[in-house]
C-alpha cells in the first residue's frame, strides 16, 4: 500500500529551499558555519520522544496492509518529517507498538505543517502576493502530480491562509478547486489552525494513482500552542466502500504540556472498522457481523518512559487446531486490553481479556460438536499449525465457555493470550502497582478515552456515510 507523497508540493519546497538557502548565505568573516538559518513562523513542532513515534527515519516503503494510514510522507533526499512509526510487522501486537503507529502520523502531519508554515512566512518577507491571488507553480521542473497553483491570503496581521491547486491545462482555479487548505491564527500570541487535504483528489500521479480501497480520502490537522500546551488532533476519513475502515472513523490526538506536569505527552486515538482482522471472519450466519473498535492511550514523560494502552473491542476469533478452514474450536467474540509499560527498564507487558463470548459454530469430530470429540474436565490439546507445539488449557473454562458461561470464556482466553499463543505476544513482568504514575494513568483513561472519531467541535456531518466537501474535512475556518 502507499504513502501519501509529499513530492506533490516539490515545485513550492524547491523555491522555497531556494531562498532559505540564499538568505542564510553570507560572507565568512562575517557569520560562521554554525550560525543558525534565521527561523520564520510559529512553532508548532511536538518534539516527540522516538519511544512514542519510533525515532526518525529516512524515508522507506512498508509492506503492512496499515502504511497508507500512518501517513508518512516522503521527500526527495530524505525527509526529517518521516517516522519509523511501528516499525515492521504488525502494528496492533501491543499497545506500545500500536501507539508509534498512530503517534508516528501525527508527528509527520505537525511536522510538514509546522515547516510549511515557516516556507509560506519565509515568502511573505520575500515579498510574495498575500491578497489570495494564485500564483503558477507550472515551471520546467513541474512533473505530473505536483500542485499547479498557490495561494497566501493575509487575511489579518494574525490571520493567514494558504491553498494549494492541481487543476489540469494551468487553468486559473477557482474556489472549491483546491486540494490543500491551510489556515493559522496567532492572535494574542497563541497559535491555532487547521490543515485539510483532499487526497482523493490531488493523489493523481499516473504512476501511482488513488486506491478507495488502501488511501485515506482526506486528511485534516487540527493544531494549538498556548502557554500551557502544543496539540496535534489528526482525522483521517476514507471511502465509503473501503474495505475495512469506517468512512469517518479515524483520529488521533497528541497533547505535549508546557507546565512541567506530568505527563509530559499524552496520545489517544480510536479507530471504527467496517470487517473483522481476518476475512474469513466476517459475515454471518457462520461468522461475525459485529465490528471491531480500536482505541489507544498513552503517556510519557519528557524522558520518553512512559506506558501505553490498546483497547480492543468486538474482535473477533476463530481457533483453528489444524491447518484448514473448516475444523475448529469455534467462534468467539471479545474485547482485551492490551498495556505495554517502557522505558526505564525491562518491558512491560500485560494482556487482559474483560469481555467474551462464545458465538458457536464449531466444528471437530463426529458430528461437528466439540463434545463428542473431548472430555468434559479433560486437558484440550490442539495444534496450532502456525506454532507446531501442542497447548493445553483446562476443558472446564472451555466447555463452560461453550455452554453460555461467559466468565469461563474470559478466563480460556486470558489463558490463551498471556500465554502467547495463537499469534499473540505473551506477557511479560509485572504491572506497576497503584500509585506509579504510568499505571494510574492507564487506570484512568476510561473517563477520557473516545466514544468515536468525531471532533470535539461537533462538526455536522461527522457520522455520515459518505466523505464529502463539508463537514469534518470542509476547507473553511
Amino acid at each position: 500500500m502507499k504513502s501519501i507523497r509529499i513530492s506533490l508540493w516539490l515545485p513550492v519546497l524547491i523555491g522555497l529551499s531556494l531562498a532559505l538557502m540564499a538568505c542564510g548565505s553570507s560572507d565568512s568573516s562575517s557569520s560562521s558555519s554554525s550560525d543558525p538559518v534565521p527561523q520564520y513562523g510559529p512553532d508548532l513542532s511536538l518534539s516527540l520522544p522516538d519511544s512514542l513515534t519510533g525515532g526518525k527515519v529516512a524515508p522507506l516503503g512498508m509492506s503492512s496492509k496499515f502504511t497508507p494510514m500512518s501517513m508518512r510522507p516522503m521527500a526527495a533526499g530524505g525527509d526529517p518529517c518521516n517516522f519509523h512509526g511501528h516499525g515492521s510487522g504488525d502494528p496492533f501486537e501491543n499497545g506500545h507498538k500500536m501507539t508509534k503507529f498512530l503517534v508516528g502520523a501525527v508527528a509527520s502531519w505537525t511536522c510538514i505543517t509546522n515547516q510549511f508554515i515557516r516556507f509560506i512566512d519565509l515568502l511573505v518577507f520575500l515579498g510574495i502576493d498575500k491578497d489570495g491571488t494564485p500564483l503558477d507553480l507550472v515551471d520546467p521542473s513541474h512533473k505530473a502530480g505536483d500542485a499547479t497553483w498557490l495561494s497566501v491570503d493575509e487575511v489579518s496581521p494574525d490571520v493567514t491562509v494558504v491553498k494549494l491547486y492541481w487543476t489540469a491545462d494551468q487553468v486559473l482555479p477557482i474556489a472549491g478547486d483546491e486540494g490543500f487548505y491551510l489556515r493559522w491564527d496567532t492572535t494574542g500570541g497563541d497559535l491555532t489552525g487547521k490543515m485539510v487535504v483532499d487526497v482523493a483528489d490531488i493523489a493523481n500521479d499516473p504512476g501511482d494513482p488513488y486506491d478507495p480501497d488502501e488511501d485515506p480520502a482526506y486528511l485534516r490537522l487540527d493544531f494549538t500552542r498556548d502557554a500551557f500546551q502544543k496539540t496535534g488532533d489528526l482525522y483521517l476519513g476514507f471511502s465509503a466502500t473501503h474495505p475495512w475502515v469506517k468512512s469517518s472513523g479515524w483520529r488521533i490526538n497528541v497533547v505535549k504540556r508546557l507546565d512541567g506536569a506530568y505527563p509530559k505527552y499524552t496520545a489517544m486515538g480510536v479507530i471504527d472498522m467496517t470487517a473483522q482482522w481476518d476475512t474469513r471472519y466476517n459475515g454471518p450466519p457462520d461468522f461475525f457481523s459485529e465490528f471491531p473498535q480500536l482505541k489507544s492511550f498513552a503517556v510519557a514523560s519528557s524522558s520518553g518512559q512512559g506506558a501505553a494502552e490498546a483497547r480492543m473491542a468486538n474482535l473477533g476469533l476463530v481457533l483453528f487446531p489444524v491447518d484448514t478452514d473448516n475444523d475448529h474450536l469455534g467462534t468467539f467474540l471479545f474485547t482485551k486490553d492490551d498495556r505495554y509499560y517502557f522505558g526505564g527498564g525491562s518491558p512491560v507487558v500485560f494482556k487482559d481479556v474483560t469481555a467474551a463470548t462464545y458465538k458457536g459454530y464449531h466444528d471437530i469430530g463426529a458430528g461437528g460438536d466439540i463434545a463428542d470429540a473431548l472430555a468434559v474436565d479433560a486437558i484440550i490439546d490442539f495444534t496450532m499449525a502456525s506454532k507446531g507445539d501442542p497447548v493445553p488449557y483446562a476443558g472446564t473454562e472451555y466447555v463452560g465457555c461453550t455452554t453460555g458461561t461467559d466468565a469461563d470464556c474470559i478466563t480460556f482466553l486470558n489463558a490463551l493470550f498471556s500465554g502467547g499463543d495463537f499469534g499473540s505476544e505473551a506477557n511479560v513482568g509485572t504491572q506497576p502497582a497503584v500509585g506509579d504514575q504510568r499505571r494510574d494513568a492507564l487506570d484512568g483513561a476510561d473517563a477520557t478515552y473516545y466514544a468515536d472519531a468525531c471532533p470535539d467541535d461537533g462538526t455536522p456531518g461527522c457520522t455520515w456515510d459518505e466523505i464529502v466537501d463539508t463537514g469534518v474535512f470542509e476547507m473553511v475556518p
